[in-house]
């Protein structure tokens, strides 16, 4: 894994337990199996896990680490999820699925699209004519209305713009909510699917196909290009298995939640949304 060479000889604990609430602080980066050294403030200390590991690190080495991650971790694009990354809840697909009870035979084709035997435009469309009677455009919005930013996406991603850094979201997610809660949140680059409309804003069925949930390191990519950026200058946040390229192919790879698929490529596993902020910590 990334800045496995020299740090894993610095520093290996794994996991930070609180040992006042006995929770862990849900954070930890797999490539160094180094906590970020903010977490490890307070009435913290390292504990034996399922793993040997060693006592927390002096100070002088602790200087140390940072000073090596400050050297490597030069990213310019900081590139977000939008479903179960900057808002609650597995897909937005699925709310709308669900308040026109179609929710099983949407599985149904989801199936079919990750066997293969459909691809992404036939997913959207089969997916699209389930909603009956034919929508209008604003019953869809009223539909994902309630959908917000998560509690900290706020605060991140306004501390990551500070800093400097280009922001953006890819998702496979519908487009209407995507730039609301890019507009919300302050991401200028967003990139989305969308639902096609007659002239009078009803549906007409078809989707519009951007991204490819499976395949969002091509957008991401081709962002990056288009910024002047390599994809090694780019840092990917998800939290499911479609998430797996996007993150493989980024310079640095943060998983938000506990996904096993999306673990194994993940250099920063964050446990959930509360713990969002400790993103920064290595920005």
């Amino acid at each position: 894994m990334k800045y496995a060479i020299g740090i894993a000889k610095i520093f290996r604990a794994t996991h930070i337990e609180n040992t006042a609430t006995g929770e862990k602080e849900g954070l930890y980066h797999r490539a160094s199996g180094m906590a970020p050294r903010n977490s490890m403030k307070g009435t913290t200390e390292i504990k034996k896990t399922n793993h040997s590991i060693n006592p927390a690190p002096p100070s002088n080495i602790t200087s140390r680490i940072k000073q090596y991650f400050g050297a490597k971790m030069k990213y310019k694009l900081v590139a977000f999820d939008m479903d179960g990354t900057l808002i609650e809840g597995d897909s937005c697909w699925g709310v709308i699925h669900r308040h026109f009870g179609t929710h099983e035979k949407a599985l149904s084709n989801l199936r079919a699209y990750e066997r293969g035997e459909i691809d992404y435009c036939e997913f959207m469309r089969h997916d699209i004519a389930l909603w009956q009677p034919r929508p209008h455009i604003s019953q869809i919005e009223e539909i994902l209305g309630g959908l917000q930013p998560t509690s900290s996406a706020g605060d991140v991603i306004s501390e990551i713009k500070k800093r400097g850094y280009e922001l953006a979201m890819i998702t496979g997610g519908i487009d209407i909510l995507a730039e609301r809660i890019a507009y919300q949140l302050g991401i200028p680059h967003v990139l989305a699917n969308g639902l096609a409309v007659d002239k009078r804003g009803y549906l007409t069925g078809e989707g519009v196909f951007r991204v490819e949930p499976c395949l969002k390191h091509e957008t991401l990519a081709k962002l990056a290009d288009d910024l002047g950026m390599t994809l090694d200058e780019c840092v990917a946040v998800g939290d499911s298995k479609y998430d797996f390229n996007f993150l493989k192919h980024a310079g640095l790879a943060v998983a938000i939640g506990n996904d096993s698929i999306l673990s194994e490529v993940a250099d920063v596993v964050i446990r959930d949304f509360k713990h969002l902020p400790q993103l920064l910590d290595y920005l």
